[in-house]
């Protein structure tokens, strides 16, 4: 089971969220990383909700094997579909059920029905140990608790 950070958590919601220092603390505890990307006037940065931290496109290739990109404005989208035969690993959504990354994985929105090798978003906060094993069939899981996560699946 492969376990991706929210925002570069680690044991909760952080207000380092989308730090790029801290995605970098939590890609070398092992984790993959969900970011938050917007573009604006042809600028990179993080942020769940404004333009919180600048980066360059050399910080997102260095690590594209590990992150898993939301873009989060159109210009976003449409930086990332410049850049697709770089295999970087993005997708949008704002409250949809389900959504299609651009590597073919279905991130599904918390609470929703959990389809064989999907990623399922903030388990933590709507599973039930009825549907554990729904759970266990997904591909990912996407939590601001990786390491209470990292235990139950190795």
């Amino acid at each position: 089971m492969l376990i991706i950070s929210h925002r570069g958590n680690l044991q909760g919601p952080s207000p380092f969220e989308n730090q790029p220092s801290q995605i970098d603390i939590c890609l070398e505890a092992g984790f993959d990383c969900e970011i938050d990307l917007r573009v604006e006037n042809n600028e990179l940065f993080l942020g769940h909700d404004s333009s919180q931290y600048k980066i360059n496109q050399d910080w997102l290739f260095d690590r594209k094997e590990k992150l898993w990109i939301h873009c989060k404005n159109f210009n976003a989208i449409a930086f990332m579909q410049s850049f697709r035969s770089f295999n970087l690993n993005f997708f949008w959504h704002q409250s949809d059920d389900y959504t299609l990354t651009s590597n073919n994985k279905i991130w599904v929105f918390p609470s929703q029905h959990l389809p064989k090798g999907s990623i399922a978003v903030l388990p933590e906060t709507w599973i039930t140990e009825a549907r554990y094993p729904e759970l266990s069939a997904c591909f990912a899981i996407c939590t601001d608790q990786p390491e209470n996560y990292k235990w139950k699946f190795d």
